[in-house]
């Protein structure tokens, strides 16, 4: 019945109290404290090497940030390395970056498997582990990732 009212009042907006705006699980906030999240579903993928490469990498290079490096393995059989605790989203992108330039995972850790990689505030790490929203969050990420690269102003 309420499509056929619809049809016969076209000029008046039809409300629909059952019709609710989709809002994003997560939302990517710039400010306070950051994780850096690798994880993998590879079942070769060696997680000692690994965290001893990540632990001498931030020796190296990170040594004033005081990082700490923790895995988990997460119900969706993610393999998960967590780095932490960055200030704020801009000094975790700047180490995931520094990590992409020195090949962290695919040299240092000699890891040439599938994986991926995003930075994450404490609160989503929590909500998404719960809820097994890796993959969603992933994709949620790169396109954060995406809309920063075309509104980053040209030098």
């Amino acid at each position: 019945q309420r499509i056929l009212d619809a049809l016969n009042n076209k000029d008046k907006p039809v409300k629909d109290s059952a019709v609710v705006p989709q809002q994003k699980e997560f939302t990517i906030a710039p400010g306070g404290p950051h994780y850096v999240i690798i994880a993998t579903r590879d079942k070769g993928f060696d997680v000692n090497e690994a965290l001893s490469e990540l632990n001498k990498y931030n020796e190296e290079f990170e040594s004033l940030d005081n990082l700490r490096v923790n895995n988990y393995l997460s119900n969706e059989g993610y393999i998960m390395l967590m780095i932490r605790e960055f200030t704020d989203l801009e000094k975790a992108m700047k180490y995931l970056k520094g990590a992409e330039t020195m090949q962290l995972v695919r040299k240092r850790m000699k890891f040439q498997g599938e994986y991926i990689q995003f930075a994450i505030t404490p609160n989503n790490f929590k909500k998404m582990l719960k809820e097994q929203k890796i993959d969603q969050y992933n994709v949620l990420y790169k396109e954060f990732l995406e809309t920063e690269k075309t509104n980053k102003p040209k030098q």
